[in-house]
């Protein structure tokens, strides 16, 4: 099991399971709206939570809404004192093999992703005709590198280079 990281101690915000407690900034994030099953499984890896664990052992992102909260929880994570991206290479879920050793370029991917698509809608806003949205390469890399196959595979030209997982 993934070392409970500093910051994880017992007492503080809100149960988890397993005897632990969370710090005040975790059991918020968990109470708020920006959670999914990839990123409560963050949670639960990195603050030692066996019982929260196991309810989601194979979450990961598997499209850019994922891999945003994850990113998010990871900001804040590290934001709090917790430095969790260093401590990645601990996740043991299978899920999470195919993407832990291309994190950081998932995370590019992301955040190109976003700065793309609020270009999109800065230019479609006063537009009558509807353009096509950016392609995802942070969904791209995911499902590819996952084996869910390409969801370009029949676009040409291909928006991204091939990726070997």
């Amino acid at each position: 099991m993934p070392r409970v990281l500093p910051g994880m101690a017992r007492g503080g915000g809100g149960e988890l399971g397993g005897g632990m407690s969370l710090p005040p900034w975790l059991a918020q994030w968990r109470r708020g709206s920006d959670t999914g099953l990839s990123s409560r499984y963050l949670a639960a890896i990195f603050s030692g939570s066996e019982a929260h664990r196991r309810v989601t052992e194979c979450a990961a992102p598997c499209d850019t809404d994922d891999v945003g909260r994850c990113i998010r929880l990871l900001d804040l994570a590290a934001a709090n004192g917790c430095d969790w991206r260093s401590c990645l290479d601990d996740l043991i879920s299978p899920a999470w093999a195919a993407l832990v050793p291309h994190w950081p370029e998932i995370e590019a991917a992301f955040r190109e992703d976003e700065a793309a698509q609020a270009a999109w809608t800065r230019e479609m806003r006063g537009e009558s005709k509807r353009a096509t949205f950016p392609p995802s390469r942070c969904w791209w890399l995911v499902s590819t590198l996952q084996g869910h196959g390409d969801p370009y595979q029949d676009r040409r030209p291909h928006p991204f280079v091939e990726v070997t997982p």
